[in-house]
């Protein structure tokens, strides 16, 4: 995506797409943080090969800066900037990267408001891409982007990706998030099986801890893990339409008594004698030690939640999150993927 001064939404994986977005849609002279680049609008990022995308040969950037928002750091970090390095040997642009942290969306907020816009952020959520979008924070993607997102992407990408008709972002990955990850050693020695309802999920935490185990790691010091629990929950008990008012539109309150209920029901998963290394000890955890904590060697637990690209992993098995409760995803209520077998 791409902010005028506005930003080129690039969604919960829109890494080199993303900056092909950018080259095609910017215009202006030398470019920097929050201004635009030197091509026009209309103009291709590709020399040759057409829409298609077959025979893509990059433009010449020449002289044009970039900077590309994202949450990563470390060694996400690290990688995407080969990836960057790689786009700047073939465009002879110059391009910044600039980590956000967990909170994209304040940072972003700081940067548009102060008009200082990256040209590129990089969202882990549709959501973000409406709010900016209907604001007139962002730039639509141009024809020739368009017309590669027909082609190489089913009709489903291009819509979470629009807002109004107008396509502001393209993907280049997605994670099956709903999903809860269970160490099957672990449910065969407390004698149950996979549970099919909330009020059976809430049988096996219960369940597992007097048997000995405790049910959960969750990895709370990254942050998102917690509004993962809550996004699923609360579709749950408050279902689809209720959730993209609350996420998208932003016409439902957080006082609005359906997050009232989403939290009490979670507060029946969140107990300390639930969580490994109780409730304090969660906020110590990050995500991927949640993971290893989960399926490693020395087991701290039998069940975690999160991304198939994260938990698939010797020893594990998964029931989807939404069947608890129910079938549709926000936005599109469209059914859920279902698990890997």
């Amino acid at each position: 995506m791409r902010f005028n001064p506005r930003l080129t939404a690039a969604l919960a994986g829109v890494a080199v797409t993303a900056l092909t977005l950018a080259a095609c849609s910017s215009s202006g002279g030398s470019g920097g943080a929050g201004s635009s680049g030197s091509a026009s609008p209309s103009s291709s990022a590709a020399s040759s090969g057409g829409s298609s995308g077959g025979n893509y040969v990059p433009a010449d950037l020449s002289g044009q800066h970039l900077e590309v928002a994202a949450v990563w750091s470390g060694a996400e970090q690290t990688n995407f900037q080969a990836v960057l390095k790689d786009f700047e040997n073939k465009t002879h642009a110059t391009v910044t990267f600039t980590s956000t942290g967990n909170d994209i969306a304040t940072v972003l907020g700081t940067r548009i408001k102060g008009g200082k816009a990256p040209d590129v952020a990089i969202l882990p959520n549709p959501g973000l891409l409406n709010q900016y979008a209907k604001a007139g924070d962002l730039t639509p993607a141009n024809a020739d982007v368009t017309a590669m997102v027909d082609a190489h992407f089913a009709p489903v990408w291009k819509t979470l990706a629009s807002v109004n008709g107008k396509l502001y972002g393209v993907y280049f990955k997605a994670a099956n998030k709903s999903t809860v990850w269970y160490r099957t050693a672990a449910f065969t020695q407390a004698g149950i099986t996979p549970p099919k309802t909330w009020a059976d999920f809430l049988k096996a935490l219960s369940t597992l801890s007097d048997s000995g185990t405790t049910p959960l790691c969750v990895g709370a010091g990254d942050g998102w893990p917690l509004t993962d629990w809550f996004e699923e929950v609360y579709l749950k008990t408050a279902g689809v339409d209720a959730y993209n008012k609350l996420q998208l539109t932003h016409t439902i309150k957080w006082t609005d008594p359906t997050v009232t209920t989403a939290l009490q029901d979670l507060a029946q998963v969140f107990k300390n004698n639930y969580i490994a290394g109780g409730l304090k000890g969660s906020l110590q955890t990050d995500f991927n030690t949640s993971a290893t904590d989960t399926f490693g060697s020395n087991p701290k637990c039998a069940m975690s939640a999160g991304a198939t690209s994260t938990m698939l992993r010797g020893g594990a098995s998964s029931m989807p999150i939404v069947s608890i409760g129910t079938s549709e995803s926000p936005a599109t209520s469209e059914p859920w993927l279902p698990p890997p077998a």
